[in-house]
């Protein structure tokens, strides 16, 4: 599955957290918006899918969140198709090689 948050609609995730909480997966995760500065608290904070690839697309999330601010769009056949052949690349050469998918 592929999540999308818009982070302008949910815009104090610390204050809600029903996603998080709701999510059977833990796909979400929360990360400060700009680097914090030493000494002080980190104060704009978002939420991301930090193992998209572990929703099972029960759509909790978008079910408690009150901004609905979350989309679940089944992954496309070219983005697994672009991900197979990412790996099968690393298996026969190691690496990142040269010519690559974008």
């Amino acid at each position: 599955m592929e999540v999308l948050i818009d982070t302008q609609t949910c815009s104090n995730p610390l204050n809600c957290y029903l996603c998080l909480e709701r999510c059977p997966e833990k796909v979400f995760g929360t990360q400060p918006r700009t680097p914090r500065q030493p000494g002080a608290l980190a104060q704009d904070w978002v939420i991301f899918p930090v193992f998209a690839s572990q929703c099972t697309g029960c759509l909790e999330c978008i079910e408690f969140c009150p901004r609905r601010a979350i989309t679940v769009l089944p992954q496309s056949n070219y983005r697994k198709l672009r991900a197979l052949l990412s790996l099968i690349r690393e298996i026969l050469f190691g690496k990142k090689t040269a010519w690559s998918w974008k």
